[in-house]
């Protein structure tokens, strides 16, 4: 034995099966493509496109959500503005009281600033200044005309004032302050809007500087005005930048918010729509303890992946017992011509439809159907809840069974009837096995209900005396006899009452069934009426999608009648039909959830502060501190915008240098030539990825664009793709940048004027009015450090610490500048206001800006953050919902066929298409254990009880199909498909192929390729079965050494055309049906123990595939009388004996037989 037979032989069954679902689903973890893209490094840059996103906004509809989205975010910016403004207000009032000259106006008029951003401030809190619903879209624009009117007045006001009443030069300080507010704080409703506002407050700084702060006398006074709007020119190019790299981050991050909803929403749906499915297949309380035990295997094998876990000595046995309960049998009488007669579409279609009303009873009645047999319906009153009425219950039950198949019968005109036995008494029910699992019942009561079916009468329910004693006298009895018909009822002393429907009680039944398919009918169509008011009014929520489920399977079950015809129309398997609907609506309704979620993003400082959601407000770190590196860690691929930022911002200030010197030294140009050249180089080597995908796919027509071939190319590419994945590099990037364009901006303080004069400290001197030659003004000084600080607005996404530090080294550096080395420079020059140094002007201006800039950095990290953690949020429960939904998928695969459980799980399937298939050639194999008794009763004993209430004898079957059933897993057998386990008899097929669902076209199909080929491929599936067979019996006869038992098995084989289907319209069962499957079933029946009978055509199928079979004559067969049977030689080391070399004669023969074979034969009782 190989190491794979060792492993599945000494691996437990449900083990074994998780192990083998898990290999077999492509893709478990179900977790939305977003949410990976997102919290890892890989990223598609051509999806941060401006462009692509808008168009993405067009498209989807989305861009009246966004705005709701964009104005709360808004709301945030403005209150940190005003937090900001209250800060440097205070701050400038502080400066100018400590002053021996301070001037009253100045301190009245920024008092009342200061006063005035309170009340605004509590309203931007509370959001009630610009409600997000329900405002006029003239709102926004009027509240940031008047916020930057007011601005301006108190920046512009004293200045203009000074100068009118004292002829004052002073400077107004807010300039960059308040252009940067009209781009970023301001609630501005739109771009355009922005930057109309922008250039309003550059064009009021720079008339104010042009009238009331430089002397038009001066020979440069046009040069220092055009100095003086490039550099407001730059702030404003800045704030354009931070909303338009802005508004990129935030669409990207609001489509991917929305998809991962609608993908959770997906995800749950399917979630749902799989466990239903599975409900309707396994009572739940049985597929709970299922789905549990497989669960934790499933984690147990995610967390030690190839780890055999702890072996059991047992398998898990999912079996329960109940008392109190009735069990109904009902057969359908001349149920095998109908395999004869009926095409498989049609066969289908009249299971589907008699089942499927007959499962709409039990549900009525409250009865549970267990399953169906060929043509055998059973179902039990009383599981899994009790039942004082179990008996009355089956009685009515069987009552509308037969109402049922009368009005079926009359319909379609079929020769069928009903044959009904009922008995109550005491079961065991649950699960057997590790494979197809199908929910039954077993105990000595169960064989006799089975046995009073099959002494019972057609149009007649069959009743025991213990039944009628739950009964009283409600129906009219006459005697049953059915101790005279069947020996098991004669040997209990069983006397049997039969209740023969009078015709009142018949068509009280028939216009009830009726009448409830019409009441249905009418219910579909109110409750899809309801659940579309419910979708408008916005109560048809996900949490209620079970609710809704229900209530629309309960309705759309017995639609058989539409608008009252009473004509009959194909029946449908609706039972997840309605999913469709609730899903459909469920996805349109994403842009309301999404909305409130956006309503209840924690955005506002109050909440940011009080009610912070996993964030610390003030350090902006996680509570979980594992969620800082993954957070470091994410891909950002606009970098390359910030590079090229800095470099225009770079040129801003070569322009200003030019602006403000005539004569630049040559120092100065070494260090800028220097800067530029570095910028030029890192800038568009940034783009090659985003170069390289455009020019390959201009259209985004590619899942993903091959890498170039070309060397030089390959590398620029990998480069590009560095620096957005890589943290580290794009640090080290940044502080890079933020050097050259420090040295750059502080490279002309370091260079001495040639008219001035040296001090006792050999220290240059200044004097403001004397400044000619190659000196610069120290406001130029100002704003070239100024630019320096706002670079770190740039990068966006770079952490806000390292800008903070970057910012306060370079705060630090023009300070002692201020201070120490160009003290006489910068206290010469002009100031903002009346009595302070000018010194401190200077501070104020580059200071004010650098805390703009780090609360602009805070409230993008604290964005950034809240967007990781709802991400990280909605990944936990994607993976929640994942492992749910691939638990339930793994038990799916376990209850139906692979290719079934895909059907009705598609959610683009054809509603009113049925499944059903059939096939040429197939191997059908039923295998019996004889010797095996749950009860002692048929061992011969006399006492009645059962051996330890049964569950000794079920653990002992359990352990012995759970072994059959582990040969599945054997790819030898992987085309050996389980069907059922009756009773004590194992039932499966070889050849079933998925797909062949059009039983016209795969007939013809089968016709036209009836080769040697197709005979071959049959021969295949007959010997693979053959072998199956085989290694049941060694399995068996290992565990008789183990648990001192002689069992046996007694298997018949037969091949030939089989139909196959789904059939139940809420309790879907696949099932095969035909003249092949009946006659592997006689085989079975008519063999003997420890012997593969089989019928002369399939004998001669495996002697030519060297298998030996010998004869055993004419066996009597139900339904064919006479027939020749063979067993197939199996030798004592329970292996197939080999046959000698066939000759071609006999091969010749073989084919001839197999084309008439199939038409001899009659179709039989199962």
């Amino acid at each position: 034995m190989d190491a794979a037979n060792e492993f599945i032989d000494s691996t437990p069954g449900m083990e074994l099966m998780t192990r083998s679902s898990l290999h077999s689903m492509r893709n478990p973890s179900q977790v939305s493509i977003f949410l990976r893209e997102t919290l890892t490094q890989e990223v598609d840059e051509r999806n941060w496109s401006w462009t692509f996103l808008r168009r993405q906004f067009r498209v989807k509809g989305l861009e009246e959500l966004y705005v709701h989205y964009q104005r709360r975010l808004q709301h945030a910016y403005f209150s940190v503005f005003l937090l900001l403004q209250i800060f440097c207000t205070t701050i400038q009032i502080s400066l100018i009281a400590s002053t021996t000259k301070a001037d009253m106006v100045d301190l009245a008029c920024y008092s009342a600033l200061l006063v005035l951003c309170f009340p605004v401030l509590f309203l931007a809190c509370t959001e009630r200044l610009m409600p997000t619903r329900g405002s006029s879209p003239w709102r926004p624009l009027f509240i940031s005309a008047a916020v930057l009117a007011v601005l301006l007045a108190a920046d512009l006001g004293p200045v203009a004032y000074h100068f009118h009443g004292q002829h004052m030069h002073l400077r107004p300080l807010y300039g960059a302050h308040t252009v940067l507010a009209a781009y970023i704080f301001l609630p501005t409703p739109s771009s355009s809007v922005a930057v109309g506002l922008g250039l309003v407050a550059t064009a009021a700084h720079v008339a104010c500087l042009a009238v009331v702060t430089h002397d038009h006398q001066d020979q440069r006074f046009l040069a220092k005005i055009f100095g003086e709007a490039l550099f407001l020119l730059a702030v404003n190019c800045l704030g354009m930048y931070f909303r338009l790299v802005s508004e990129v981050i935030l669409r990207r991050t609001f489509l991917d918010r929305r998809a991962c909803m609608e993908s959770t929403y997906k995800l749950n749906y399917e979630k749902e729509q799989e466990e239903q499915l599975m409900l309707s297949i396994l009572p739940r309380h049985i597929a709970t303890q299922v789905k549990d035990d497989i669960r934790s295997i499933f984690q147990q094998l995610q967390t030690y992946r190839n780890t055999p876990l702890r072996k059991k000595p047992f398998n898990q046995l999912y079996v329960q017992k109940h008392e109190n309960v009735s069990i109904l049998y009902a057969d359908v009488v001349e149920f095998a011509k109908l395999t004869v007669t009926l095409p498989v579409n049609k066969l289908v279609e009249t299971l589907n439809e008699l089942f499927g009303r007959f499962d709409e009873a039990s549900e009525e009645h409250n009865v549970l159907r267990i399953k169906f047999l060929g043509d055998c319906y059973y179902c039990v009153a009383g599981v899994p809840t009790p039942n004082p009425q179990h008996a009355k219950s089956c009685v009515e039950l069987g009552l509308d069974m037969i109402a049922i198949i009368r009005e079926v019968r009359e319909d379609r005109r079929l020769n069928i009837d009903m044959r009904i036995g009922i008995h109550s008494g005491n079961i065991l029910s649950g699960l057997l096995g590790v494979c197809k699992w199908q929910f039954d019942v077993w105990s000595k009561d169960v064989i006799i209900a089975n046995r009073m079916e099959q002494s019972g009468k057609p149009g007649m329910v069959h009743i025991t005396e213990q039944t009628r004693r739950h009964l009283g006298d409600e129906y009219q009895y006459e005697p049953g006899h059915g101790e005279q018909k069947d020996p098991l009822l004669a040997k209990y002393n069983i006397r049997t009452h039969l209740i023969c429907p009078p015709e009142k009680i018949v068509e009280m039944h028939q216009e009830r069934a009726f009448i409830r398919q019409q009441h249905q009918s009418r219910r579909t169509s109110l409750l899809i009426n309801k659940m579309h008011d419910q979708y408008k009014s916005g109560s048809l929520l996900v949490p209620r999608l079970s609710n809704s489920r229900s209530q629309m399977r309960r309705s759309t079950g017995g639609s058989d009648y539409v608008n009252g015809n009473s004509s009959p129309v194909r029946r449908r398997t609706v039972f997840m039909d309605s999913n469709l609907y609730v899903y459909q609506q469920m996805l349109k309704r994403t842009d309301k959830h999404m909305a409130d979620a956006i309503d209840k993003m924690p955005l506002r400082k109050v909440d940011q502060w009080l009610r912070g959601e996993k964030i610390h407000p003030l350090l902006l770190k996680f509570e979980n501190i594992k969620w800082e590196i993954p957070f470091f860690k994410q891909a950002d691929p606009l970098f390359k915008f910030y590079l090229s930022c800095s470099l225009v911002i770079l040129i801003f200030m070569i322009g200003l240098q030019v602006l403000a010197i005539p004569s630049t030294p040559f120092v100065s140009w070494i260090v800028y030539i220097l800067g530029c050249a570095f910028l030029l180089v890192l800038a568009p080597s940034a783009w090659a990825c985003y170069i390289y995908h455009h020019y390959r796919d201009p259209h985004n027509e590619l899942d993903r664009t091959p890498p170039p071939e070309n060397g030089v190319a390959l590398a620029l590419y990998l480069w590009a793709q560095k620096i957005a994945q890589s943290v580290p590099l794009r640090s080290f990037l940044y502080l890079a940048v933020t050097f050259v364009i420090a040295v750059c901006a502080f490279s002309n303080t370091v260079v001495s004027c040639e008219d001035g004069e040296s001090n006792s400290n050999g220290t240059a001197k200044f004097a403001y009015t004397k400044i000619h030659g190659n000196c610069e003004t120290p406001w130029h000084v100002t704003e070239a450090c100024s630019m320096a600080i706002l670079c770190a607005m740039v990068f966006l996404k770079t952490h806000f610490v390292l800008k903070l530090v970057t910012n306060l080294i370079l705060l630090g550096v023009y300070a002692w500048f201020v201070w120490t080395a160009n003290a006489d420079l910068f206290s010469s020059g002009v100031g903002t206001n009346p009595g302070l140094d000018a010194r401190w002007s200077h501070l104020m201006l580059v200071s004010f800006l650098a805390i703009c800039v780090h609360f602009i950095d805070r409230q993008a990290d604290y964005m950034n953050r809240l967007d990781f953690i709802w991400k990280r949020q909605l990944m936990a429960e994607q993976e929640e919902a994942s492992t749910t939904r691939t638990v339930n998928k793994m038990l799916l695969r376990n209850i139906l066929p692979n290719h079934v459980a895909e059907v009705y799980l598609d959610m683009n399937r054809p509603h009113d298409e049925l499944f059903h298939e059939e096939y040429e050639y197939v191997a059908v194999m039923f295998a019996s254990l004889a010797g095996y008794s749950l009860h002692d009763d048929e061992a011969g004993a006399e006492e009645d009880g059962l051996q330890d209430d049964g569950l000794g004898g079920l653990k002992l079957l359990n352990e012995i199909i759970t072994d059959f059933d582990k040969l599945l897993f054997d790819n030898e057998f992987h085309r050996v498909e389980k069907i059922k386990v009756a009773g004590y008899t194992y039932m499966a097929a070889c050849g079933l192929e998925p797909g062949r669902r059009d039983s016209a076209a795969s007939h013809e199909s089968s016709r036209s390729s009836s080769s040697q080929g197709s005979v071959q491929q049959n021969t295949d599936h007959t010997v693979v079965l053959a072998k199956f067979a085989t290694r049941m019996m060694a399995v068996l006869k290992a565990l008789n050494k183990d648990a001192f038992q002689t069992f046996n098995l007694r298997v018949g084989i037969c091949h030939g055309r089989v139909m196959a289907g789904v059939v139940g319209e809420k309790k879907p069962l696949y099932d095969i049906w035909g003249d092949t499957v009946n006659m592997a079933s006689r085989m079975d029946s008519t063999g003997i123990p420890g012997k593969i009978q089989v019928l002369e055509k399939t004998a001669k199928l495996l002697e030519s595939q060297g298998v030996k079979c010998e004869s055993r004559g004419m066996t009597f067969v139900k339904g064919k009388g006479e027939v020749q049977t063979y067993f197939v030689s199996v030798g004592e080391d329970l292996h197939l004996i080999p046959q000698e070399i066939v000759t071609r004669k006999r091969k010749f023969k073989l084919n001839e037989s197999i084309d008439t074979d199939d038409s001899e034969f009659e179709e039989t009782a199962l």
